[in-house]
């Protein structure tokens, strides 16, 4: 359960570095040369930071699914299927 909230939280993070390259761009627009330059130089790092976040986020995924074992993916696949099947069902009637 902890990988999967640290993997949301990655995953938020990420998020939120794109939104402030988002912002960091409209401000360029609007400022000097001076802050320009800065302005890019953070919108740089929080790219290359984003990038080591998604690759490192690949990296557990792919560790997951080799130490996962034959039969837990089995019962990962039943869960699945069962919850398929439950929305998939439509309501009763009383």
């Amino acid at each position: 359960m902890k990988k999967k909230n640290k993997s949301i939280g990655q995953a938020v993070a990420v998020g939120s570095a794109l939104a402030g390259a988002a912002l960091g761009a409209a401000a360029v627009i609007l400022s000097d040369k001076k802050n320009q330059e800065k302005i890019k130089k953070t919108i740089d790092e929080i790219s290359h930071d984003a990038v080591k976040m998604g690759k490192n986020i690949k990296r557990k995924a792919d560790e997951f699914t080799k130490n996962t074992t034959k039969n837990q993916k089995q019962t990962v696949k039943k869960v699945v299927k069962k919850a398929a099947a439950k929305k998939s069902t439509p309501p009763t009637k009383k």
